[in-house]
C-alpha cells in the first residue's frame, strides 16, 4: 500500500527556511542569485547618483564630516537585500503581494539626495531652500532609486524567474 501526501508551502519564507534547514550552501548561494538578478537596479540607481556633492554646501564640514563624500557616489551608497519576510498587510483577502528584494540607501546624504522635499511642507525656512535647489538642479523627488526600479523592473523580473524556479526545485528536493 502506498500513502500519497502533499504539502504545500506558500512563501518565499517558507521555502528558504526549508531550504536553510537541509542545505546551507544553497541557501547562501540562492541569496547572492536573487541579490545578483537585482544587479541591473542596482547598477542604474547607481548611475543616476551624482558623482560630486548635489549641493555645493554638501562638499562643506556637516557635524564634523562633509555630508556628501565619494563613497556616496559609488556602489557602496545603496545595496540590494532579500525581503522574506510576511508581509504587513493584504492588498485583498485571500492575497498577498510582497516585495521579495528591497533596494536601500546606505548613506545618510543619499537617502537625503533622494527624498528630500516628499512630505507637504519642510520644517524650517533652510528646508524649503535646500529642497527648491534640489528640485532646480536635479528633479523631484525620489531622484535615483524610484526610476531606477521602474526602469528596470521588467528586466528584474525575468532575472527572477529562473531564481524563484531553483528555489521551488529546491524546496520539493528537501520535503522529500
Amino acid at each position: 500500500m502506498t500513502v500519497k501526501t502533499d504539502i504545500q508551502v506558500t512563501g518565499l519564507q517558507d521555502a528558504l527556511r526549508t531550504i536553510g534547514k537541509t542545505d546551507k550552501v544553497l541557501r547562501k548561494q540562492l541569496t547572492k542569485d536573487f541579490t545578483n538578478a537585482a544587479a541591473p537596479m542596482l547598477e542604474q540607481a547607481v548611475n543616476k547618483l551624482p558623482k560630486s556633492a548635489p549641493l555645493s554646501g554638501w562638499a562643506r564640514n556637516w557635524r564634523g564630516k562633509p555630508l556628501w563624500t565619494t563613497a556616496d557616489a559609488g556602489k557602496r551608497a545603496v545595496r540590494i537585500k532579500l525581503d522574506s519576510r510576511k508581509p504587513r498587510y493584504s492588498l485583498r483577502p485571500g492575497q498577498e503581494t510582497v516585495g521579495a528584494l528591497r533596494m536601500q540607501t546606505r548613506t545618510r546624504a543619499t537617502a537625503v539626495f533622494d527624498i528630500a522635499g516628499k512630505a507637504n511642507k519642510p520644517s524650517t525656512p533652510q528646508g524649503e531652500v535646500l529642497i527648491q535647489q534640489l528640485r532646480a538642479k536635479h528633479s523631484a523627488p525620489s531622484r535615483f532609486m524610484w526610476p531606477a526600479a521602474e526602469s528596470t523592473i521588467n528586466e528584474v523580473q525575468n532575472n527572477l524567474r529562473p531564481v524563484i524556479r531553483k528555489v521551488m526545485e529546491a524546496q520539493s528536493k528537501a520535503l522529500r
